[in-house]
């Protein structure tokens, strides 16, 4: 059985002039949401925190995903627990 044991470390991605803190498993590569899991909790400067694993948060693959999502948030849209908007496009 694997059991995901996450290394957290503190990354900055840069988005439209604006450095974003966040935190990214060195295992997985997944980052997870600044805005759903506070950064200088989850991986404060200088430090590596092994073994949490955050709930009620977003994890994202790419930093594409990340500036993505914080864009959605931005605009107070929910960007999980719901369809995606190509998947009610193609109903109607």
């Amino acid at each position: 059985m694997y059991q995901w044991n996450p290394e957290w470390e503190r990354v900055v991605i840069r988005s439209g002039g604006r450095d974003i803190v966040l935190c990214r498993d060195r295992v997985t590569g997944m980052y997870v949401c600044p805005r759903c899991s506070d950064p200088d909790k989850l991986c404060p400067e200088g430090q590596r925190i092994r073994g949490y694993i955050p709930e009620n948060t977003t994890y994202l693959i790419t930093e594409e995903d990340v500036i993505s999502h914080l864009r959605e948030c931005e605009k107070g849209i929910k960007s999980w627990g719901y369809k995606p908007r190509y998947e009610e496009e193609e109903e109607e």
